[in-house]
């Protein structure tokens, strides 16, 4: 109807890269689409807020991260109350590692959102990702907060519990992740099935970790078995999981007599964290 409609050029780019993110585009080259509708809606509209994040959303999704971060102060100059160009500019800082100016913009979206899980959630990751896990723990909370019942959210909480050295405290969250139930302040949480999403493979090795180090190991066993039956191709997953077994193997070989409860083994043993950091 419109050739000309910048928005509708910008709009249908962005949803091709989600396409293209997801796996799920059924159109013909969808990348290279994407790309061209970007640069037809820059060409129209130069000095519209939704060209530039367009353009931005491919360059980011194109691993261009410093184009990408042009793109969106571009669009941010042109109206700077959006909360997603925040967090999409907190994303590509922290691909690069400046992870202050990181920081910086996924705060600026919490400001402008504080209803929005996601710019703490951000923040708790880019914490998590150069070793600051009280913040991350207190961001993590910050999140769950927003939103009680996610169990994504919670997941990230559990992690960052654990490597924090919160043993019970992540054990009780990533129980919820894994197993259901209901949270201390009333709230149901339904499982999340294993897949192989980073986040939700991280949440099951990270639960056959705790439970091993509190010396569970016929839960920790089980959890850690399914992942390596589940994504052997995921070196990080792999890793972790025979962690968990060997902890359990030192434990056994170091307990004749039937193990404690969780309670009294609290600081029993020496942490051995996850191989890497969180996934970002």
């Amino acid at each position: 109807m419109d050739p000309n409609n910048a928005d509708a050029h910008a709009y249908y780019s962005e949803i091709l890269i989600d396409e293209y993110l997801t796996g799920s585009g059924t159109i013909t080259d969808v990348l290279n689409t994407a790309i061209t509708e970007s640069k037809t809606a820059l060409s129209l509209s130069p000095d519209s807020l939704e060209s530039h994040r367009a353009r931005g959303y491919v360059f980011e999704a194109t691993g261009n991260y410093e184009e990408a971060i042009r793109e969106y102060q571009a669009a941010d100059a042109i109206n700077d109350n959006i909360e997603d160009v925040h967090v999409q500019l907190g994303s590509n800082y922290r691909a690069l590692g400046s992870y202050d100016k990181a920081v910086e913009e996924f705060t600026k979206a919490n400001t402008l959102n504080p209803t929005d899980p996601s710019p703490d959630l951000y923040i708790s990751r880019t914490y998590a990702q150069v070793g600051d896990y009280s913040k991350a723990v207190q961001y993590a909370e910050s999140a769950v907060k927003a939103s009680p019942s996610d169990p994504n959210l919670i997941g990230n909480l559990g992690v960052m519990y654990y490597h924090n050295i919160d043993w019970p405290d992540a054990v009780k969250e990533l129980a919820l992740v894994v197993n259901g139930g209901t949270s201390d302040d009333g709230q149901k949480i339904t499982a999340l099935q294993f897949t192989t999403d980073t986040h939700v493979t991280e949440y099951y090795f990270t639960y056959a970790l705790v439970l091993a180090h509190l010396n569970r190991c016929g839960e920790a066993l089980r959890i850690a078995q399914l992942v390596q039956s589940r994504v052997p191709s995921n070196d990080t997953a792999m890793t972790n999981a025979a962690a968990a077994i060997q902890i359990c193997q030192k434990n056994l070989a170091s307990s004749p007599t039937p193990p404690a409860s969780a309670a009294t083994l609290e600081g029993t043993f020496t942490p051995v964290p996850p191989s890497v950091t969180p996934t970002p």
